[in-house]
């Protein structure tokens, strides 16, 4: 794990980014690295935490009972768990584009940019999270890609028939 820099923390105070998340992207960031296939590892361990997660939002109220939009559940969770300034959802041919807009360069959350994993992988855990909290609401999306842009990272879903347990057996790394 790389040592924090003053332009780390300057980036960290600056965009007001909690102590909690900081937390969250050290320990992501720390796991990630002992393991070889660092998204296979973290992905496994949102298959295993996301249903508690969706349960602990829907009794809060943070999350409705009901969704009829993948992206609205999407945007909800965001807004229950402070990812990043906004969501937005786009079509492409077969896929559902996830925009998950950032006002800076990095995801709150971010193993590699704000937890300083050395990763090839992104480590990024909210692929995963949403198949699983989607599948959790009655939805069958199955995250195929991840890109990062400039202020925004997008993640690609496909519709799938059946979601099997196992972790993005397509791979988005």
């Amino acid at each position: 794990m790389k040592p924090i820099t003053n332009n780390k923390i300057k980036y960290l105070v600056d965009n007001d980014i909690p102590v909690q998340q900081y937390f969250c992207s050290l320990l992501l960031s720390a796991l990630a690295e002992l393991i070889e296939d660092s998204q296979l590892f973290v992905d496994s361990i949102i298959e295993s935490i996301g249903p508690n997660l969706y349960t602990i939002l829907k009794e809060r109220g943070l999350i409705k009972e009901n969704y009829s939009d993948f992206g609205d559940l999407i945007k909800d969770v965001n807004r229950a768990m402070n990812i990043c300034e906004g969501v937005s959802t786009t079509s492409e041919k077969d896929l559902l584009i996830v925009h998950l807009c950032r006002k800076g360069a990095h995801c709150k959350y971010c193993p590699v940019d704000i937890g300083g994993a050395e990763l090839i992988s992104t480590g990024c855990p909210f692929p995963v999270l949403f198949e699983v909290m989607g599948k959790e609401a009655g939805f069958k999306y199955k995250a195929v890609k991840v890109k990062k842009e400039e202020y925004a990272c997008k993640i690609y879903y496909k519709t799938i028939e059946k979601n099997e347990k196992g972790v993005n057996p397509t791979g988005y790394k």
